[in-house]
């Protein structure tokens, strides 16, 4: 009997002290995260953000700068590169972009969602009006300061300049006037 405790404490004590513990119930998935945050949206009469693949590919490079460099911030601490070099890299031709970020062991989804719709800042973000798009990354990671396995998740609005908006580096001529 005694040999059985002392088996499942070690058991207990090696899962505590286990590098990558997670709590999640279910698998973060970049989809419903966009999905409760359009429920969201739509719960406020606001348009639905459409899924652009130019800012999942800039929330990806996010998400793996923060990683690879041991941060956790809206800008590199050594770069000073955030959001917007990696919507430039991307292609992303930006007029209007917003990034919330998060790091954490949430249970799932909702629970992450939720957590951004409690904080003002990130609330407001996933709020505005003038963002037509939006894009996610979610990738298991570990904290640079206490060496644990966590997620880290970024979500990126944005709406994009209009074609026609192009500067056009030729000479406009009159009908005729050549």
């Amino acid at each position: 009997m005694n040999y059985l405790r002392v088996v499942f404490m070690v058991i207990a004590i090696v899962s505590w002290l286990s590098p990558t513990p997670s709590f999640a119930t279910e698998k973060f998935a970049p989809e419903t995260i966009i999905k409760l945050t359009n429920a969201h949206r739509l719960s406020l009469d606001l348009e639905p953000l459409q899924e652009n693949q130019q800012l999942i590919d800039a929330a990806q490079l996010r998400v793996e700068d923060m990683i690879g460099n041991g941060y956790f911030a809206h800008m590199n601490p050594e770069t000073g590169e955030g959001p917007k070099e990696a919507l430039e890299e991307t292609g992303y031709r930006v007029h209007v972009f917003a990034e919330n970020i998060a790091k954490g062991n949430w249970k799932n989804n909702e629970e992450l969602v939720q957590g951004w719709l409690d904080s003002p800042e990130h609330r407001e973000n996933i709020e505005l009006a003038e963002m037509q798009e939006i894009g996610v990354a979610i990738v298991r990671g570990d904290d640079s300061n206490s060496g644990l396995a966590v997620y880290y998740g970024v979500q990126l609005f944005g709406s994009q300049l209009p074609k026609h908006s192009e500067i056009i580096d030729h000479e406009v001529h009159p009908a005729g006037a050549y």
